[in-house]
């Protein structure tokens, strides 16, 4: 949402989840242990995603206990990655999400979670081509901003959306302002789906 999504040789979208999972993979993090998330394009529904996968994971182990052999009842550990700066508005949004009824996961013993910062060094004024010094730390300024600005409102949304059912609608009727704000404005430009017909606005 933030910025366009790169595109490899094929054309076909370069997903930042797959791109870290390459790298982990490269420094012998093990192929089964990791799980792309290909859906969400920003902090919240990463969180969402997350607790989907852990959720048809332990629904699965719940199944396979009951039919097929008996299984040690142990938590799921999530281990968060993520830039220092942006740090603190992914580990609220976890825990937020991972929390909520009628099955919060954390409260429950069920899933245990680490969010680990990585220092970002100069990756973000290298994410600035074509830009000055002065300029570029103006702009990684304005992005620490945003990033508090991001923490406090989800402070906030989690002390209102407090259910899975209202997380949903939240993300889906429009309560998520960047999801929100993205679709309208592809709306007011009469965006084209290739091949078809203007999409249509509200």
């Amino acid at each position: 949402m933030n910025a366009p999504q790169p595109k490899g040789e094929d054309s076909h979208i370069l997903f930042e989840s797959s791109l870290i999972a390459s790298l982990l993979h490269s420094k012998g993090v093990p192929e089964e242990d990791l799980l792309c998330d290909f859906a969400p394009w920003d902090t919240v529904g990463n969180a969402w995603s997350v607790r989907m996968v852990v959720q048809g994971l332990l629904a699965l182990r719940r199944e396979r206990r009951r039919w097929w052999q008996p299984w040690v009842q142990r938590r799921v550990d999530v281990h968060v990655l993520i830039s220092d700066f942006h740090h603190r508005r992914m580990e609220a949004a976890m825990r937020w999400v991972l929390d909520l009824r009628p099955r919060p996961l954390l409260r429950s013993g069920a899933v245990a979670l680490t969010v680990e910062s990585v220092p970002s060094g100069d990756g973000l004024a290298r994410g600035l081509r074509g830009v000055g010094p002065a300029e570029a730390r103006a702009a990684i300024e304005e992005r620490r901003e945003h990033e508090e600005r991001g923490s406090e409102q989800l402070r906030r949304n989690a002390a209102l959306v407090r259910t899975e059912a209202e997380l949903s609608a939240f993300l889906l009727l429009g309560g998520h302002k960047g999801y929100r704000e993205y679709t309208t404005r592809t709306l007011r430009r009469g965006g084209r789906a290739r091949g078809g017909a203007p999409r249509a606005g509200w």
